[in-house]
């Protein structure tokens, strides 16, 4: 079974087994999907952002829906008004910075209040802003990010910039890096999981 049919299917159970949203998030996002992207809309933002989808998140957001059901809170939707979604579609068509898990050395406790400013400043530019789309937020100013420029298109990383922790790469249980669709099924079957 293919990715959106498998994904179809679990989040149908999901909203079957769970009318008291016990998982957490849930309450938020009430399993639900906003309506599919269409075809031309999807192209249309590529050429305007200067990139390419993912192959499997373009296909979830025109066969499946534009945001809504997801890890944590919900999926952000693509090119949507949600405050916690800081991606910067201007910086898209750039390059992803990393290609490995990547944090700054951390700050001295005794520092003024300028060096946590100009550590601060070092620290975003280094961390950059370049080919990620958010996807969600965890809740605490933590995110997750689809790259969607450079070497590690396709895969989805954690941002722990609330807590100065960088950024790194979310990996499946086999060690190997999560793509969309594995992160998105991943997700399906812990909360099926969850709620035994």
């Amino acid at each position: 079974m293919d990715f959106i049919a498998t994904a179809r299917n679990k989040l149908d159970e999901l909203r079957r087994r769970d009318p008291a949203f016990r998982i957490f998030g849930a309450a938020h996002h009430r399993y639900l999907l906003r309506p599919p992207e269409p075809e031309r809309e999807l192209a249309a933002s590529e050429r305007s952002y200067g990139i390419v989808l993912p192959a499997e998140y373009r296909a979830f957001l025109r066969e499946l829906g534009n945001g809504g059901a997801g890890p944590f809170y919900g999926l952000f939707q693509f090119v949507g008004e949600d405050s916690e979604d800081i991606t910067d579609i201007g910086a898209l068509a750039d390059p992803f910075l990393h290609r490995d898990a990547w944090a700054p050395a951390p700050l001295d406790e005794e520092a003024s209040r300028e060096e946590r400013d100009a550590y601060d400043l070092r620290y975003f530019e280094a961390r950059g802003s370049a080919g990620m789309l958010y996807l969600c937020h965890m809740g605490c100013a933590m995110r997750t990010f689809l790259v969607v420029n450079g070497p590690c298109a396709g895969q989805v990383w954690y941002d722990g910039s609330v807590d100065y922790a960088g950024v790194e790469p979310l990996l499946r249980a086999d060690g190997v890096r999560h793509m969309f669709a594995s992160w998105y099924l991943e997700w399906l079957d812990a909360s099926l999981a969850e709620l035994g």
